[in-house]
């Protein structure tokens, strides 16, 4: 099978940072409101990993940034920006959410992240996906960038990747 290299930039503290390059990333499975589902996340551009490491308090007090290599097998990846891809994950999703409607068992949601976490997790699990990708809306590095909305209306989006696995990045360094 074709394998597909990228390349991701991962927000982490120092404190984080030594406990991964000696153990390997903790995947949180408690939070329910994980937009990729569990894994491990990444931005596709370092500025963006940066922006949300001086943004929050999950990389406090020391803020640093991992620039990782990942190989996964084509066959194992979800690119929700192909809409063809989206299409087959909504497909499936909905088909989960039916059956358990018809068996009488009832899926509340707080907020439409814990609804992405759920389904996602479920196609993960049952289609062998080890990683996720998708372009967010973002305003958060553009006020770090200090730049304004230009007079064509372009958005500042960023992408992110979720990997399932530590076994699929390969190499991680401190960046910053």
């Amino acid at each position: 099978m074709k394998k597909l290299e990228f390349t991701g930039f991962h927000a982490t503290s120092l404190d984080n940072w030594n406990k991964i390059n000696k153990d390997g990333f903790l995947i949180n499975k408690k939070r329910k409101n994980e937009w990729l589902g569990h894994g491990i996340y990444l931005f596709t551009y370092k500025i963006d990993a940066q922006s949300w490491a001086k943004g929050t308090y999950y990389c406090s007090p020391n803020p640093v940034v991992l620039k990782c290599m990942i190989e996964v097998e084509e066959d194992k990846y979800l690119d929700l920006d192909n809409p063809e891809e989206m299409h087959k994950y909504d497909k499936y999703y909905n088909e989960i959410l039916q059956l358990l409607s018809k068996e009488g068992k009832s899926v509340v949601f707080k907020n439409k992240y814990e609804g992405m976490c759920f389904g996602l997790n479920i196609y993960k699990k049952d289609k062998n996906i080890d990683l996720i990708k998708h372009t967010f809306p973002n305003n958060r590095t553009k006020n770090v960038m200090k730049y304004e909305n230009n007079i064509y209306g372009y958005k500042y989006n960023e992408v992110q990747m979720c990997a399932s696995r530590n076994e699929v990045i390969v190499k991680k360094d401190l960046y910053s």
